[in-house]
C-alpha cells in the first residue's frame, strides 16, 4: 500500500470506532433487545443449572449475538472446570453453530449445529477425541418449564432413537450466591431431579460436562 494511502485508511478507522461508541453509549452490557437477537430463544436457558455433581452455566456474551457456556464439576467446596464454548448465530450457513473444548475427558472437541424446534433445542454433535477421530450424535434439551431442562443423547436423528445418556437439570443459585432457607426442600430436589444414565462411556454429556 503507498505510503499516503496507509495513512488515510486511519481517520477512516477512527470514525468507524466512533459511530460504533456513539451507537451504544446509551446501553450497558447485554442490554440489547433480547427478541432482536437470533439466539433470542436460548434466553430461557441463561442461567445455572445443575444435575447431580455437574453445573452448566449459561450467559449472554457481546450484545446477546454471543451466548457463552461453561461446564463444572463441583466435589463438596471443591470445583473444576472441564469444558467451555460459545453458541452463535453463524450468518454464512443461516444456523446456530457451538464450539467447544474440553479437559481431562476422552473428547476434546465438541461442535454443534442447532435449531430450536419449539421448547427443544436439537442439535448434530460432533465430537473429536484428543488423538483424533470424529464421532457424531444428536442431542436434545427439552425445556420443561423455566427451572429444569431435560438433555438427552441419541446416536441418530431418528425420531425413535433410544437416548443412550439422559439428564434432567434443575435452576439454582449461581455459585457464591445466598441460598434461601427452603425447609430442606433444596436436599430433595437435589437428591431426585438429575438422574444420568450411561450406557455408552464415550458419549458426553451437554457441552462437554460430565459427573
Amino acid at each position: 500500500m503507498p505510503r499516503a494511502s496507509r495513512f488515510a485508511v486511519a481517520p477512516l478507522v477512527l470514525g468507524l470506532f466512533a459511530v460504533a461508541g456513539s451507537g451504544t453509549a446509551q446501553e450497558g452490557p447485554g442490554e440489547v433487545d433480547a427478541e432482536a437477537s437470533p439466539l433470542a430463544p436460548f434466553d430461557r436457558l441463561i442461567g445455572t443449572w445443575a444435575a447431580g455433581s455437574t453445573v452448566q452455566t449459561f450467559e449472554w456474551g457481546v450484545g446477546r449475538l454471543v451466548v457463552r457456556a461453561r461446564s463444572t464439576l463441583v466435589d463438596g467446596d471443591a470445583s473444576r472446570l472441564v469444558s467451555e464454548g460459545i453458541f452463535l448465530q453463524d450468518q454464512l450457513r443461516g444456523e446456530v453453530r457451538g464450539y467447544f473444548a474440553a479437559i481431562d475427558m476422552p473428547v476434546a472437541y465438541f461442535e454443534y449445529s442447532a435449531r430450536w424446534e419449539g421448547d427443544t433445542l436439537v442439535a448434530n454433535l460432533t465430537t473429536t477425541a484428543p488423538e483424533g477421530g470424529a464421532v457424531r450424535y444428536v442431542e436434545r434439551w427439552q425445556l420443561l418449564g423455566n427451572e429444569r431442562f431435560l438433555w438427552t443423547l441419541h446416536e441418530n436423528a431418528a425420531a425413535d432413537a433410544p437416548a443412550i445418556m439422559s439428564a434432567e437439570f434443575v435452576r439454582v443459585p449461581p455459585p457464591g450466591a445466598q441460598m434461601p432457607d427452603d425447609g430442606g426442600a433444596g436436599a430433595n430436589r437435589d437428591r431426585d431431579a438429575a438422574t444420568i444414565e450411561r450406557s455408552n462411556p464415550k458419549a458426553p454429556p451437554p457441552g462437554g460436562a460430565r459427573r
